[in-house]
């Protein structure tokens, strides 16, 4: 039986918190179950190496200079998109 929420935001609490053993599972369609551990480090290194590869690429700092970003900064909730 599979259970899909639009709820669910992928945190794993779930599975970490339910008292019956294996009753929630990560699984691929088609593939066996993995270890929620799997899926964190997955994540976490998905993330990292995008980061990693916006840095290294340039695109991850802002050419804005520090007294402007520092101006606007403390001002954005104030602005509105057009």
């Amino acid at each position: 039986m599979q259970i899909r929420s639009v709820e669910c935001t992928g945190c794993l609490e779930c599975v970490a918190i339910c008292p019956a053993k294996d009753a929630l599972v990560i699984a691929a369609p088609g593939r066996r179950a993995m270890a929620p551990w799997v899926m964190a480090a997955g994540v976490a290194i998905i993330f990292l190496g995008l980061v990693s590869y916006a840095k290294l690429a340039g695109h991850w700092d802002t050419h804005l200079p520090k007294q402007l970003y520092f101006q606007l900064v403390p001002a954005a909730a104030a602005q509105e998109h057009p």
